[in-house]
Parts: C-alpha cells; structure tokens; sequence
C-alpha cells in the first residue's frame, strides 16, 4: 500500500501546527510503512509547480533534499506539498515508477491496486515501469483526452475503472493548466482530512491512525466522492459524487471507448445549489455541489 499526505499553507491564518518543517519531516518519516519503493513530492507555488522524486527511502530523500523542503515551508509564495511514498504492487520497481507522474496536462499519484490492463497502452508515452498509475496516468494525458473539461474526463475515467474492476483507491491529481487538485476516494483505501473553521484543508493523510497521531480533528472523505480543491489555500470548490455506493456497476460501456458525448449525464440529477439550497439525489453517480459551504462540507465527511 502506498503512502499520500499533503500540506496546505494557509497564508496568514493559524496553521502552525500544519504548515511547518518539523510537523512535515515527522509526518513523512512516520509514512515509511506505507512504501519504501521510491518517495515523490508535488510542490504548487504561485509562480510555478515541480516534481522532486528519487528512487531512495523516506529517511534519504529528507537528508538529500531536506534543506530544499525547509525553504520551501519558509517561502511565502509555497501553496503546496504533496508527498507519495510507492509500495510496489504492479509495475517495475524502479525510478520510473515514482509517484507522481508528469504528463501534458496532468500530474498523477494514486494509491490502490487495478487491474492495469483495463487501459491500453498508447504509442505517444514512454513508459518507465508501466504500473497501473502509469497506464492512468497516460489515459489521461492522451492528446484528445487533454483537449477535454477535466472534471468530466477524471470522472469518467474513474468511473469506469471502479465499474469494471470494483477498486480503484485514492487518487491525486493536479491540473497544470487550471490550476486544480482532484482527490477522490473509493472505499478499499482511506483518505482523512483536517479541515480549519471554515472548511479548508489544513492536511491529507491516507490513514486513519496514523492521521490521529498528530491531529484528533480529522475527517474521512466518503467512498466514490471526489473534491475539487484551490491549491492556493485549500478551498473546497466543488464535492462529487463519482460512484454510486449502491452498485459496483456505474457505467457499462466498455472502458477505452472515447469520451461521453456532451449530454452523458442528465442535469436533473445533479445536485445543485438553489436559493440557498441544496438539493440531494442520493442515488445519483454524478452529484456536485458547486461552492460547497462549511456546513455542505460537514454534510459529506464523517
């Protein structure tokens, strides 16, 4: 099983306890159960983002590249910083099977297991390891996929996976050129939150107990729910529902068919926010809610 955990820099609110070089070397140490196959990091900035990832254990990759990390917390224009630990299931275990995975559009890390052969392979990517992620990763960064509203793209995908094989696990995913982090969760893996008073993530881990380690207040995101989140600040944009909890089958088209065509899915079964309202279909594999308030987060997480 893989490792994920996240930090989120607040920007002048109180977040010392999260947004700290001391609490980020702890907690990436603390993570080393969770993979020793090759350890990666995201960093979103205002001016930029990049990957850093290496082929070596948690306690080598802070020694190498520690000082860089400890700037990074200690730059103001720092958003950011997603780690992932690798704990090979499927795939080569080398340095080209270091989580994440850098396409045209989009960057990807994922924790679970999937049938890989689900996706086909495609002439444009080299793959290095050629693991599940991989494949995911080179789905999605398909030129004609790229061109695609990503929501819709990183739904369907996901979707279809989880209908077809029945496990997916958590996924990351950041939008270069929206600028947009997508989490989703199905119920095989977990994935807990530390949210501050208004509903911004502080944190992400993908373990419950060793979350509870360095904070009490967190809280598990649903199976099939995806979040849409600004890496500025952690803002929750938008909550989805992607997988019916009711069925495994969602979508029954075979999985490398191209994309929905533009009315896939029925707008009256969208959740969506009226009049200070919100109204929910329970039974519906699409939901959103569009600026999701505190009290529709709290509705969501449990």
């Amino acid at each position: 099983m893989c490792g994920i955990i996240g930090f989120f820099n607040k920007r002048g609110r109180d977040n010392k306890n999260h947004w700290d070089v001391d609490v980020i070397f702890d907690t990436v140490m603390h993570w080393r159960r969770k993979g020793v196959d090759g350890i990666g990091m995201l960093v979103i900035s205002d001016e930029n983002w990049y990957v850093r990832k290496d082929f070596i254990s948690q306690a080598e990759f802070l020694m190498k590249y520690g000082k860089e990390i400890e700037n990074l917390v200690n730059n103001e224009t720092t958003r950011a910083i997603i780690f992932h630990n690798r704990k090979a299931s499927i795939g080569l275990v080398n340095e080209g099977g270091v989580h994440p995975f850098i396409g045209e559009r989009y960057i990807v890390m994922h924790n679970g297991t999937f049938n890989r052969n689900l996706i086909d392979q495609f002439n444009y990517w080299d793959y290095k390891a050629d693991s599940d992620t991989e494949r995911l990763a080179a789905h999605l960064n398909r030129p004609e996929i790229v061109e695609q509203d990503p929501e819709r793209a990183i739904k369907f995908i996901a979707s279809k996976i989880f209908s077809q094989d029945g496990r997916l696990g958590i996924l990351v995913i950041y939008d270069k050129n929206e600028d947009y982090l997508y989490i989703l969760r199905t119920d095989e893996r977990e994935l807990v939150l530390n949210l501050d008073k208004n509903g911004f993530i502080n944190r992400i881990w993908n373990d419950y107990m060793l979350a509870i380690r360095f904070d009490s207040n967190v809280q598990m995101l649903p199976h099939g729910n995806m979040l849409k989140i600004d890496p500025n600040n952690g803002e929750i944009v938008k909550i989805y529902n992607v997988i019916n909890k009711k069925a495994k089958t969602v979508v029954q088209t075979p999985l490398n068919d191209d994309m929905p065509p533009d009315d896939w899915k029925n707008k009256k079964n969208i959740k969506r926010r009226r009049n200070g309202e919100v109204s929910i279909i329970k039974s519906d594999p699409f939901e959103v809610i569009a600026s999701p308030s505190k009290e529709d987060i709290s509705k969501y997480m449990r």
